[in-house]
């Protein structure tokens, strides 16, 4: 232990006239860097304009390989083309207030979801399967399966078609229809362009954040009619890796 605290402070040393990167900035998967021999133990890296730090170890090499992905000021929220989620990198969640203290939270695990752009405006359709519910309690899905929430056995998905994507600012504001339980409502989400870049095997891809929330009663989920174990807002976080369609 005295050997590797001596060897910390001299890598540490090292590196203080070095910038600290920002929490913002693109972290990369550890195996990714092990296998190209940045690193050579258990950390968790982060890229900085080619340079890699790794916390608790104080570790900083350059990096050759500079990240080909980049954050972008675009006004579209994504680029001309037809872009599908890559759903093994993305997610769809949602979460609730239990007894109006605690946040509960749940994912949603197939999905399918495509964006088209002309480079001026954007439209896409996204579907979710409701069975693939989790919120980590057999008994609990099984619950939201049941007439009182999706009635599954009835409405197997749920679906949204996008209709206008509008710049406002560095954000974006979706509109589109939703539809669960068989009855369609309005949503407007609120979207962030993560980001745009080509991964290592050629292809090329977008980042796109969405935010927003519903009313569960609007949607006809009757239980707990006043919201003493589970709130009416279900708050709904969409992250999307998206590729272009060739």
């Amino acid at each position: 232990m005295r050997q590797f605290a001596e060897a910390r402070l001299a890598l540490q040393e090292e590196c203080d006239d070095l910038p600290v990167p920002a929490f913002t900035d693109q972290t990369k998967d550890l195996g990714n860097a092990r296998a190209e021999g940045e690193i050579g133990w258990g950390a968790i890296g982060v890229i900085h304009y080619g340079i890699l730090f790794v916390s608790n170890a104080f570790i900083v090499r350059d990096n050759p390989n500079r990240s080909n992905f980049i954050m972008s000021d675009s006004t579209t929220l994504v680029p001309a083309g037809t872009w599908n989620a890559d759903a093994s990198h993305s997610s769809v969640n949602f979460s609730v207030r239990h007894l109006g203290i605690a946040k509960l939270r749940g994912k949603f695990g197939e999905f399918s979801g495509s964006l088209t752009s002309d480079g001026t405006s954007t439209t896409g359709a996204g579907s979710i399967a409701v069975a693939s519910i989790s919120t980590g309690d057999e008994g609990r899905d099984h619950h939201l399966h049941g007439e009182e929430f999706f009635n599954a056995a009835v409405h197997t998905a749920i679906e949204y078609t996008i209709t206008s994507v509008e710049a406002h600012g560095d954000m974006f504001h979706v509109t589109g229809e939703i539809t669960i339980n068989g009855i369609t409502k309005p949503l407007v989400l609120e979207a962030a362009h993560g980001g745009t870049g080509v991964d290592p095997w050629g292809n090329e891809r977008v980042g796109v954040d969405l935010r927003g929330h519903i009313s569960r009663k609007d949607f006809g989920m009757t239980f707990d009619a006043d919201n003493a174990l589970v709130s009416d807002k279900v708050a709904i976080e969409l992250d999307f890796s998206l590729v272009k369609a060739a």
